[in-house]
């Protein structure tokens, strides 16, 4: 039998049932209480108020110090787990009921998150050709920089020897060699500003500036001023938060309500009292193997850059809605063994009985086991009511 024993309420209430439950020609005293008179019903036993299991077959004293109740020949529950309370104490209770019925629900998920740079939103930096990094602007991870700033200078023999054939074909007026010329300077990604002065100027540049590609923050640096880079080497990468991921854990159950296009709400605990609103961009085709749920990713406009890499969020939406037999929330017990509801079954009658719950809303529960359609259920005084009834 599961017990709730709620300090207060449950002592009173409990003492108030003991003394309903008692005939007026039973003395209540000291536990010394003599047998009926002949001619009376015959007593079964004396139980506990607040324990019908407690039972003993003579007035005596409940674990708590309340006098045993005598039970009556005609009057035991015929089904195990029933009380009979009688109806001022159930109105001293302020005990409310509700039906189970057929409604549509909706259930609104929350799962946990993290706000991740996007990885399309990372320019990674490498160099064309073969040379040595003569100057860098940038000393440290994380330090912001904005599209067309100077990034690094480099010296290459190779761009050198480029700029010189571009310029031999067009001393010798050959459009074909012009072109080819140009395309490969271009292929080197020596930037136009540096092309265009070539041609204005005829002068060859020894060490060539290149540009910040993206507005955003330094990462990965590896290079160092005098460096000597290769076209495999990654010189830094430059990140951008314009647009961010936030990567969410899914329950399971929900893996086949999310779909890629799809509207989320999120919040996070650093931008308290604002809800932004991201899209479902990718849902990954596996779930976690140690807690079993689903991994999804949000895209979300950051103009401003106020989210962060690394800050937490909630990720919150609700599930199709559909008709299902439901009870008030308030009417539901959950414990780690199980889940009940306490059925008011008429005259006074009450009983727990196991359910099985599906969805919960913020004001109902779906219950796919163990209740029918029209079944009363006791909404508050619940937990007092439950400790009376035996369940297995």
């Amino acid at each position: 039998m599961n017990r709730f024993i709620v300090p207060v309420i449950a002592l009173i209430a409990g003492v108030g049932i003991g003394y309903a439950l008692l005939p007026a020609n039973v003395p209540q005293g000291d536990g010394n209480t003599t047998a009926p008179n002949e001619g009376e019903k015959d007593i079964l036993y004396w139980v506990a108020p607040m324990d019908s299991s407690y039972r003993r077959d003579k007035p005596g004293k409940s674990p708590m110090g309340m006098d045993l109740v005598p039970v009556y020949a005609g009057e035991a529950s015929a089904t195990p787990g029933t009380v009979s309370i009688s109806p001022q104490i159930v109105q001293s209770l302020g005990v409310t009921t509700a039906k189970a019925h057929t409604r549509s629900l909706s259930e609104a998920v929350a799962a946990s998150g993290i706000v991740e740079v996007a990885e399309d939103r990372i320019i990674h930096v490498h160099p064309r050709v073969s040379g040595w990094v003569e100057r860098l602007t940038v000393t440290t991870d994380g330090q912001p920089v904005n599209q067309g700033d100077i990034l690094y200078t480099l010296y290459s023999p190779e761009l050198v020897n480029a700029q010189e054939e571009y310029l031999l074909a067009r001393s010798r007026n050959n459009r074909s060699l012009i072109n080819a010329a140009r395309d490969r300077l271009t292929a080197l990604q020596l930037p136009p500003k540096v092309i265009q002065n070539l041609d204005k100027t005829g002068n060859v540049q020894q060490q060539i500036a290149f540009e910040v590609p993206q507005e955003g923050y330094v990462t990965n640096l590896n290079i160092r001023p005098g460096f000597y880079v290769t076209p495999g080497t990654t010189m830094l990468a430059i990140a951008s938060l314009k647009t961010v991921w936030i990567t969410a854990s899914i329950p399971q159950r929900y893996a086949d309500i999310l779909k890629t296009e799809q509207e989320l709400n999120v919040t996070l605990p650093a931008l308290p009292g604002e809800t932004f609103s991201a899209r479902v961009d990718f849902i990954y085709p596996e779930l976690d193997s140690q807690t079993r749920t689903l991994k999804v990713r949000l895209v979300l406009d950051n103009p401003e850059g106020r989210l962060k890499p690394n800050m937490f969020a909630t990720i919150s939406f609700d599930t199709p809605r559909n008709e299902s037999l439901s009870i008030p929330r308030s009417a539901l017990i959950r414990t780690a063994a199980n889940d009940r509801v306490v059925l008011a079954l008429g005259n006074g009658e009450f009983r727990s009985t196991a359910v099985a719950v599906g969805r919960i809303t913020a004001d109902y529960a779906e219950i796919t086991a163990g209740l029918e359609e029209g079944d009363e259920v006791v909404m508050n005084g619940l937990f007092l009511i439950d400790s009376e009834s035996a369940v297995d």
